[in-house]
C-alpha cells in the first residue's frame, strides 16, 4: 500500500470543539421553534406598545406647541387656539396671532370660562368678582382686571387654607403639589401654569434687574402689581391674569374636594 493510499484511509477525528456544534436534527428543530416563539413575542410586544409610543409622540409634540405658546408671552389655557400655533411664526408674531384670536372670539371664550367657573367650589363673592373681571376685560379695562383679580385670588386662597387670617400664602404651591397627576392633568395646561406660579407670580422684587425682568413678561407679578412697581395695562396682561386666576380657582376647588374625600 502506497503512502497516498494509507493517507486516504485515515479517518479524521473531530475535535471536542467540532463536536459541540454538531447538533442533531431534533435539536435544530427545537432551536428553530424557540426562535419563532421569541419573534412572535417580540411582535406581540411591539403591537402592545404601539399605542403608548403614539401617545408619547403626541405628548411630546403637544409639549413643543405649549412651549411655543409660552414663549409668545401668553399662558396656555383650554381656550388657546392650538390650531393657529405654527412653527413658521416667531414668538412675537405668534403672540399677536393668539391675541387677535381672543379679541375676535372673546364673547364665546368669556362665556366658556365663566361656565366652567360656575362648576368650581367658589363662594358667591369670588364668582361675582370673576364675572366682573371678565366683563372689564371685554370693555378694555385691562388695568382693572389685574388689580381686581390678584387680590381676589389671595382672598380665596387665604380663606381656604389660612382660615381667612392675615399672613403669607406661599404654601399654596405646596398645596397644589399634593394633587394627583390625574387631578393636575384634568386642568388643561395645568403644569405650565403651575410652573409660572412658582417661578413668577409671587416672586419678590428686590432690584432694578428684577423690575426689568418683570416688565418684559406679559404675565403680571403680584408684588409688582399690588405695590405699583410695574404698570400692567395691556390686553395680554389682563388675559394672562384671567387665565392664571381661572387655574388657581380651579386648583383651589380640587384641593377642597380632595380634603373632603376620605383617605385622600
Amino acid at each position: 500500500m502506497t503512502k497516498n493510499q494509507r493517507d486516504r484511509n485515515i479517518k479524521i477525528r473531530p475535535t471536542e470543539e467540532h463536536r459541540v456544534f454538531q447538533l442533531s436534527q431534533s435539536q435544530r428543530t427545537s432551536i428553530e421553534l424557540v426562535s419563532k416563539k421569541i419573534q412572535h413575542l417580540q411582535q406581540q410586544l411591539a403591537n402592545s406598545l404601539a399605542p403608548f409610543v403614539k401617545i408619547a409622540g403626541q405628548l411630546s409634540q403637544h409639549s413643543e406647541i405649549v412651549s411655543k405658546v409660552e414663549a409668545s408671552g401668553i399662558l396656555p389655557h383650554s381656550s388657546t387656539p392650538w390650531h393657529l400655533v405654527s412653527g413658521e411664526l416667531d414668538a412675537e408674531n405668534l403672540g399677536e396671532v393668539i391675541l387677535q384670536f381672543y379679541r375676535e372670539n372673546w364673547q364665546t371664550i368669556e362665556f366658556e370660562i365663566y361656565k366652567n367657573a360656575i362648576t368650581y367650589q367658589l363662594d358667591p363673592e369670588s364668582l361675582e368678582t370673576f364675572k366682573e373681571a371678565l366683563y372689564a376685560h371685554k370693555c378694555g379695562l385691562y388695568r382693572s382686571v389685574v388689580r381686581l383679580l390678584l387680590p381676589e385670588v389671595e382672598r380665596v386662597v387665604r380663606s381656604e387654607f389660612n382660615d381667612g387670617k392675615p399672613g403669607h400664602i406661599s404654601n399654596f404651591p405646596a398645596k397644589i403639589g399634593q394633587l394627583s397627576l390625574a387631578e393636575v392633568m384634568d386642568i388643561e395646561s395645568g403644569f405650565p401654569i403651575f410652573r409660572k406660579i412658582r417661578s413668577h407670580l409671587y416672586r419678590n422684587v428686590k432690584s432694578q434687574t428684577d423690575v426689568d425682568d418683570l416688565m418684559n413678561d406679559a404675565v403680571p407679578n403680584r408684588h409688582a402689581a399690588i405695590h405699583g412697581i410695574v404698570a400692567y395695562n395691556s390686553y395680554a396682561n389682563s388675559l394672562n391674569t384671567i387665565i392664571m386666576a381661572d387655574f388657581m380657582f380651579n386648583a383651589t376647588s380640587k384641593i377642597k374636594q380632595r380634603s373632603k374625600t376620605p383617605n385622600s
